[in-house]
């Protein structure tokens, strides 16, 4: 499923409604943050989004990051809310500030619903050699990587597809997780909490992040931080940003060939105005 050309821009508008105020939370309760991969790139590029582009991430360093945790029970009674894996069936290993007031249901076969979102991912101190730290981060990417499939229950008709088109091993697989991994899903939680315990360190890394060993940045690039103009407001963008964002995307200034500028977030129902659940979700007769 994807956005509408019109739901898309009301998309954006959302998120951008949510992102001032996670902005305004942050600020409020003396919570840093920087701007992450492809929002610092908007921000600093476009002075906004990323054309194609339809989300916001940020990085705290762990400190912050637990205060802002923390102080999730100041968001009750607004339009607003702080998920993380400690809310039941979660499967990120992020946490994320979300609108109470839509619905984002990203995979079929994970029932979990937020709302529009601003992705918040942590970075953790560490030192040692660059791969002393990429060892570590690849043995935790496994973790999280069986939490996710730990968290997929894949629906029937999608292994009777399977068998049908003579794919037995796929379907041998999704079976196995029916049975053991998704009853095993809790208990995995405590394998995606990671630690360091550092408060400095020659190297931060964002263990929850995606872009693989690539998330392992001089710390120094992030000792202090600079306001960049977003869209209609402001967004912090850490000291070393060029450093930054060359190490991550090369020459980040130009643009992608065309066939790679769009979206690749996951969208398999949404709604802009309101919460619904799964449940809701499933009796309005969608054919899924």
């Amino acid at each position: 499923m994807e956005f509408s050309p019109t739901d898309k821009i009301k998309y954006k508008d959302l998120l951008l409604q949510t992102y001032k105020a996670f902005a305004k939370f942050c600020a409020d309760n003396d919570i840093q943050y920087f701007a992450a991969g492809g929002t610092m790139i908007g921000a600093v590029r476009h002075k906004g989004f990323i054309p194609w582009d339809d989300d916001i991430d940020v990085y705290m360093n762990r400190s912050e990051y637990d205060k802002f945790i923390s102080l999730r029970n100041r968001l009750a009674g607004s339009c607003y809310e702080i998920i993380d894996p400690s809310n039941k069936g979660y499967y990120c290993a992020m946490a994320k500030f979300s609108h109470r007031n839509s619905t984002i249901w990203e995979f079929q076969g994970i029932p979990f619903v937020f709302g529009a979102y601003i992705d918040v991912f942590v970075l953790d101190f560490e030192d040692g050699t660059y791969n002393e730290i990429a060892k570590k981060r690849r043995i935790y990417s496994k973790k999280v990587d069986l939490f996710y499939i730990s968290a997929n229950n894949h629906p029937f008709k999608v292994v009777r597809d399977l068998l049908c088109r003579g794919e037995l091993m796929k379907s041998f697989w999704l079976i196995f997780q029916k049975l053991l991994l998704n009853n095993i899903h809790p208990l995995l939680k405590k394998y995606i909490v990671l630690h360091s315990g550092k408060r400095e360190g020659e190297w931060l890394v964002a263990y929850t992040g995606t872009s693989g060993e690539k998330d392992i940045f001089r710390s120094e690039w992030f000792d202090g931080a600079i306001s960049y103009q977003f869209e209609d407001t402001y967004i912090n963008v850490p000291s070393g940003y060029d450093n930054f964002l060359t190490a991550m995307f090369g020459d980040y200034m130009t643009l992608p060939p065309i066939e790679e500028q769009k979206s690749h977030h996951a969208l398999f129902y949404y709604n802009l105005y309101r919460r619904l659940s799964q449940k809701e979700i499933v009796g309005m007769q969608i054919d899924f």
